[in-house]
């Protein structure tokens, strides 16, 4: 199995998934898009501002995809019209996160695709609710994060973009750190690597999160309304 591939854990059956790497927008040892990013050392923000605005605009897109997620789910029973779809739909906000409401998605389609059998259309289907299952990594992180004001010391080589830094020069920088980042920090050598989002990094995932959508729009064409 290639380091393109994965496999998908219960509830959705255990298969292997090969999903094109665009090695363009992959950096190098990273095998898939939604990697975390690269932990410290790395060039922060200046400002806090551009963190939230990047953080605001990520997150916004990602409620769009969810909700577009929610319509699937009321095709995919045939209910987008009919009035017992609103329990439906309280059924689905009651899920527990982005995960459990993608479980529901993914149950609503077995059922679908056993009725209206299209093994493109279906792997089309596996291909977008995979990513967006791996991509909740990322979300979460975003969403999760506090902004903080990183200390460290700059020294040879240390960090590529600031080609200009003299060695030995205390760098501050502002940077999205995940909460799960900092409870593994606690009680630990503070020079432990961890990863860490700058705003430049928040807005590549929120280009992959709209990339995403947008195939995610252009499947929900292919899905006629029923009932």
């Amino acid at each position: 199995m290639g380091d393109d591939s994965f496999r998908i854990r219960r509830p959705w059956p255990d298969v292997v998934l090969r999903l094109p790497v665009d090695k363009t927008t992959v950096p190098p040892g990273r095998h898939h898009p939604w990697d975390p990013p690269a932990p410290l050392p790395k060039l922060g923000d200046t400002t806090r501002t551009r963190i939230y605005q990047a953080v605001g605009r990520a997150l916004s897109l990602w409620e769009e995809m969810e909700l577009r997620f929610a319509v699937l789910y009321l095709r995919f029973l045939s209910m987008e019209y009919d009035p017992a779809g609103k329990d439906k739909i309280k059924e689905y906000e009651r899920a527990v996160g982005p995960l459990g409401r993608f479980d529901l998605v993914y149950l609503a389609s077995e059922k679908y695709f056993m009725q209206y059998c299209d093994q493109a259309l279906e792997g089309a289907f596996e291909r977008i609710i995979t990513e967006a299952r791996f991509y909740i990594l990322r979300r979460n992180d975003i969403a999760h994060g506090t902004v903080r004001e990183i200390t460290f010391t700059v020294t040879e080589g240390s960090i590529d973009t600031i080609s200009a830094a003299t060695p030995g020069l205390v760098a501050c920088r502002f940077l999205l750190v995940p909460l799960g980042a900092l409870e593994k920090r606690v009680g630990q050598d503070n020079t432990k690597l961890f990863s860490a989002y700058n705003s430049t990094e928040i807005s590549v995932y929120w280009q992959r999160f709209l990339e995403l959508r947008m195939r995610l729009d252009a499947f929900l064409t292919r899905i006629p309304t029923r009932g």
